[in-house]
């Protein structure tokens, strides 16, 4: 009966596939064929991390596949499994990038001919297929990727590889004075992800606001978030912080109860305050985290789990990592899943480093 359950167990199984080596592969192999998705997807989860990073196709395509397939279906369409089904798509998709040319054209031929059956399709499958050509195709695939496209960040990191000036154009166009109304709806995330990677000091404080009050169109939640995510880059890749420190303060301090703050201005905060904050910034981020999760409005869920991301990045960018060892071990005993998930999410960083 603990409430922790998924949120804890989706973070070992995260932290678990940092430390993984090839001698986990086993393992790995082994519980990706485990049946009872309701009682093993956070090892499902894991294995499937662990096989993108250590396994090969040849091997485990199969069953990556197989348990793609088996966790899609209408049995775990509930959202405590969104999370295992991503990283099982992410996984396979980074197993399948492969740049050689010959394995980029089967992987193209495939995607078109997954995407073309009427009736039973793999919508997993296809979306993994898609990724994998973002990350490895070259500019042969760009027709093909753009008229189906399907996942807004991994083209945009494609078209930053094959032809940036085209991201550039976007946003130079927002800079010049574009509105919301000039861009397809499927535009939108590229336009922040652009104005993030060539946006000059001088945008930071609009791309702030833009995220965190509003274009001249309403953003969803989706896009809220890209625009937060953006402009926390922008801001961190400034240097522009104290542009907005005042304003980080100020979503961060908001509350996450119901009829309490607006989602786009706190998670607009919580996100710059990991990419750019400072140390004065982590108190309030861990007042976030140790919000009882039964007393959060539905709509800040979100904001309480980038919350602990968010905390543990700013640990290590500030250096505060060693130090903090005696706070993250009692965190992990905390009963508050999301204090958990911060303390899980700093020794991830740690292992990766």
């Amino acid at each position: 009966g603990d409430e922790r359950g998924p949120t804890l167990r989706l973070a070992a199984a995260d932290l678990l596939a940092a430390v993984s080596t090839r001698e986990d592969l086993k393992m790995a192999r082994d519980w990706i064929r485990l049946e009872d998705i309701e009682e093993h997807y956070p090892q499902i989860a894991a294995a499937a991390m662990i096989l993108g990073r250590h396994g090969s196709p040849a091997v485990d395509e199969t069953a990556l596949i197989a348990a793609m397939e088996h966790m899609h279906s209408g049995a775990y369409s509930a959202h405590l499994y969104h999370p295992p089904k991503r990283r099982l798509v992410d996984s396979l998709a980074g197993l399948l990038a492969h740049d050689n040319p010959a394995h980029v054209a089967r992987l193209m031929k495939r995607y078109e001919q997954e995407v073309a059956k009427k009736g039973d399709r793999k919508e997993s499958v296809i979306e993994a297929l898609y990724w994998a050509l973002c990350k490895s195709a070259g500019p042969e695939a760009r027709a093909l990727l753009e008229e189906n496209q399907r996942l807004a960040l991994p083209f945009y990191e494609y078209l930053k590889r094959v032809d940036p000036n085209h991201l550039r154009g976007f946003y130079e166009r927002w800079r010049d004075g574009a509105g919301s109304g000039e861009l397809r709806l499927d535009d939108r995330p590229t336009l922040f992800a652009a104005i993030a990677d060539f946006g000059q000091r001088e945008d930071a404080y609009r791309l702030y606001n833009l995220a965190a009050s509003g274009w001249d169109r309403p953003l969803d939640v989706e896009e809220i978030s890209y625009a937060a995510q953006a402009a926390a880059k922008l801001i961190a890749r400034t240097g522009a912080y104290a542009l907005v420190r005042d304003d980080v303060a100020g979503g961060l301090r908001e509350s996450l109860k119901p009829n309490g703050g607006l989602y786009k201005r706190v998670i607009t905060a919580i996100e710059v305050a990991g990419e750019a904050g400072s140390a004065e910034d982590l108190a309030a981020l861990e007042a976030i985290l140790r919000v009882n999760p039964a007393d959060v409005a539905f709509v800040h869920e979100m904001s309480q789990h980038e919350a602990a991301h968010s905390w543990a990045k700013l640990i290590h960018r500030l250096g505060l990592f060693e130090q903090s060892m005696p706070l993250i071990q009692s965190m992990l005993a905390d009963r508050n899943a999301i204090v958990n998930k911060a303390a899980f999410e700093a020794l991830r960083l740690q292992v990766l480093k």
